[in-house]
């Protein structure tokens, strides 16, 4: 049987969000303000272009998601509390 791993830390602490933030549930959608609308041409066909939104963006501001992560895999996200059902 697999356990998730989402927002455990390798010494399987759970992972404290900073003052003001909130993590994620695990499954949670990341909110739309935090994602980032990629334009990219999709596999071998360079003259058309595909748009999506991707969740989320890969660096934190004040406005965008806050990642917890251990070399490059993120284990979980944080919003600020204000964005979200509180916790």
């Amino acid at each position: 049987m697999t356990t998730s791993r989402y927002a455990i830390d390798l010494a399987g602490a759970p992972i404290a969000a900073p003052p003001g933030w909130r993590i994620l549930p695990e499954g949670e959608a990341v909110p739309h303000v935090h994602r980032e609308f990629i334009r990219s041409a999709p596999y071998g066909a360079s003259n058309r272009w595909s748009e999506r939104w991707a969740a989320p963006r890969r660096c934190h501001s004040t406005m965008t998601a806050l990642r917890a992560s251990i070399w490059g895999s993120v284990i979980a996200y944080a919003v600020p509390v204000a964005e979200g059902s509180p916790s």
